[in-house]
């Protein structure tokens, strides 16, 4: 278990780090697959003060230009919700996912949920204070959504998630999905904040938006196959 206690301006600095790494580069997506052959990394977990900051807003949906107004050169998705014992398993198929379509080749491309479809995930979400509508989904890589060999990725860690709960507790979610330019149509690596009301889960993971083998485009989806 990692005791890396973060408050929330630390995963805002983690997530800039964590932005020059090139995954385009092959020598990089190597070396990201040999040190996290989970395809994550479990960064640690929050302090006391930012667990209160933390439940201060349990629902919230933002874009980029929503988060910083000032941040150009990338562009974030980020739902925040809180997850019950009798959400599990009714969640919806998604739908028109934006970017799918320009696709040519999806073959290791999943679509995939922002709150995951086991975790009650809906196809969109509307915020009741501004009426604006949010697509639940991006576009990620078999080996970030679900894992080649066995569930890794974000499965694994949503699998934790709804083993733990029951219906006397909840899990409040906190999941951003990170691009590396406004124009990218793939995300290059997505952040899953976890905490239970109880503070018996209280995790932070980075989820690596790569495909072991693979060069990717995440301009336009295209992928090339390592010599």
């Amino acid at each position: 278990m990692n005791e890396n206690k973060l408050n929330l301006t630390d995963i805002d600095l983690l997530i800039e780090e964590s932005k020059k790494i090139n995954f385009s580069s092959e020598s990089e997506v190597r070396n990201l697959g040999i040190k996290y052959p989970e395809n994550f990394k479990e960064v640690g977990s929050l302090n006391e003060n930012s667990l209160i900051e933390y439940f201060k807003i349990d629902e919230n949906y933002k874009q980029s230009k929503e988060i910083d107004p000032n941040t150009l050169l990338y562009k974030t998705l980020l739902i925040k919700r809180k997850i019950y014992y009798t959400d599990l398993g009714k969640g919806k198929k998604l739908k028109n996912l934006p970017g799918w379509k320009a696709i040519k080749d999806n073959n290791i491309y999943h679509k995939a949920h922002i709150i995951a479809k086991a975790l009650g995930g809906k196809k969109t979400y509307l915020d009741r204070q501004t009426s604006k509508r949010y697509h639940n989904g991006f576009i990620a890589t078999t080996c970030a959504n679900v894992g080649v060999i066995g569930p890794l990725g974000m499965y694994d860690i949503e699998l934790e998630m709804r083993t733990y709960l029951n219906k006397d507790n909840y899990l409040l979610y906190e999941c951003r999905v990170i691009y590396k330019d406004p124009k990218d149509i793939i995300p290059i690596f997505i952040v899953m904040i976890i905490v239970s009301n109880d503070y018996a889960i209280n995790k932070i993971y980075f989820v690596w938006n790569i495909q072991c083998r693979y060069t990717i485009d995440y301009r336009t989806g295209e992928y090339f196959p390592w010599n």
